[in-house]
Parts: C-alpha cells; sequence; structure tokens
C-alpha cells in the first residue's frame, strides 16, 4: 500500500476514472501541473487493487510525452513498489528516452508474478524495454542474453530484431532452463516475421522439431526456406502457450504449411 486510502467501490473507481481522463487530456495538452494529480489518482487505484490501474497504463497513447516515464523513476526514493507497478505496465508503443530506458533495466522486481501466466508472472521494468519499440540494438543485444527466459522471449518477438540479436538469442539458449526446456525461446523467435532469410535458415535446420515446425508456418519466411523445414521433419503445430504470447506482438501468426 502507497497510503491509507480505502478501497473504492465501483462507483467511487468509475468517478476517479472519469477524473484521471480529463487531467490526462490536460497533461497531453501541455498542463505539467496535472501530473502530479495523475500519479495520485494512480496510486488510489493501485491501492484499492482497481483494474483500471493496469487498464489505463497498458492502454497509454502513443503521444503521451516522454516526460510521464522521467517523472514515475524520479518517485523512486519515496515510493519504490508504485514504480515497480507503473515501469511494469507500460505498453510497448510508448516513447521513452534513452536514458529512460536505461534505468528501466535495472527494474527486475516482479510485482504480477503468481497470475499463471508467464508474460504476466515476468513483467518488471527490465521486460517492459525488451518489448519497447524504441529500444536500440545495443540494449536488445544484452536483453537477449538475459538469464530469464521470458526476457528473452520478449527480444525474440520483438519487431525490430536484428541479426546481431538473433544471433545473440540462439546463442544463449540453455537447454534445461525454464522456457528453453522445450526450445520455446528459440521457437518464438522462428515464428517472428521480420526474421532475416539467413537466421530462419538456420533454424529450419535446428535439431528441434518444434523449432523447425514454426520456421515452416512463418509467413515472412522464404518459401525454399519453409520447405526446407518441412523436408527436415515438422510438427502438426505449435505449442498452444507459445501461441498465446502473440496477442502482444503483430509481427507473429502463423500460416499454411507449403505445398
Amino acid at each position: 500500500m502507497t497510503n491509507n486510502w480505502k478501497p473504492l467501490d465501483s462507483e467511487e473507481a468509475d468517478e476517479l476514472f472519469e477524473k484521471f481522463e480529463s487531467s490526462f487530456e490536460a497533461y497531453l495538452n501541455g498542463s505539467s501541473a496535472a501530473l502530479e494529480s495523475l500519479f495520485h489518482m494512480l496510486e488510489k487505484f493501485l491501492d484499492s487493487e482497481s483494474d483500471y490501474f493496469l487498464e489505463i497504463l497498458e492502454d497509454l497513447p502513443e503521444s503521451t510525452p516522454s516526460s510521464f516515464v522521467q517523472s514515475v523513476l524520479k518517485y523512486e526514493s519515496s515510493n519504490s513498489d508504485f514504480v515497480d507497478e507503473v515501469l511494469a505496465a507500460l505498453p510497448r508503443w510508448l516513447k521513452i528516452d534513452n536514458e529512460d530506458l536505461l534505468k528501466m533495466m535495472e527494474f527486475t522486481y516482479l510485482p504480477y508474478s503468481g497470475s499463471g501466466h508467464p508474460w504476466m508472472d515476468s513483467k518488471c521494468g527490465r521486460a517492459t524495454v525488451a518489448i519497447n519499440l524504441h529500444a536500440s540494438e545495443k540494449m536488445l543485444l544484452e536483453l537477449a542474453s538475459d538469464e530469464s527466459g521470458e526476457i528473452r522471449m520478449r527480444v525474440a518477438l520483438h519487431p525490430s530484431i536484428t541479426t546481431a540479436v538473433a544471433a545473440r538469442i540462439i546463442e544463449s539458449a540453455v537447454v534445461g532452463q525454464y522456457m528453453d526446456d522445450e526450445h520455446y525461446v528459440l521457437t518464438g523467435l522462428a515464428t517472428n516475421h521480420k526474421l532475416d532469410p539467413e537466421t530462419l535458415e538456420i533454424l529450419a535446420q535446428h535439431d528441434a522439431i518444434e523449432v523447425r515446425t514454426a520456421v515452416a508456418l512463418n509467413p515472412g519466411a522464404p518459401d525454399v526456406v519453409r520447405k526446407q523445414a518441412v523436408l527436415n521433419g515438422i510438427g502438426e503445430k505449435l505449442p498452444s502457450d507459445l501461441c498465446s504470447w502473440w496477442e502482444y506482438f503483430e509481427n507473429t501468426s502463423q500460416t499454411a504449411l507449403p505445398n
């Protein structure tokens, strides 16, 4: 708890949400004074365990100024729990300055662990950087060898993935660790439509049938590479728990097998 507020009932939560929307509009129109009020309302939603907390943060518009995250980070000394929760919930399209993204990589606390879904369980400031559309290749390279398989999975599915980042993910795959037991991270990598043909060709030769299947079903892979994966042997479909990650990325899906 960040303050001694009593839980909000549904009517109070709805009223506060309307007030938040009005204040946020003022903030977007240049009112820096509205920012402190926004944070107080977010803290109240958080303390009350209101669904509005995540709804607001996950739906922040692209037009949100970078000063929003800058101001959140300044709260760390006075309210670190609040900062952890906010940074973990930010959407991937949010514009965040490089300096702040680097700071966020230090936030590894998992405020939503225990949800039962690996995506939610692994949300943290560092994980947010791994999916942020403005993260640099240097940042993605570091995260591609992260000890957390869930972090590496986010990088593997990133729409701005480069050949160098993909190579780092392949090098970092350690069978026996969670998320790599069934080659999940490499299978996720092989579903990325933005992956370069050379890397897809390497994955089409992989020992794991799940990885080869992902290449064969990747609509962004050249036909010759997809057919090679089929010749090397594939399964009927991808693991359902892997496919559940796709809802967070527009550049991942599957297509029919090549003839």
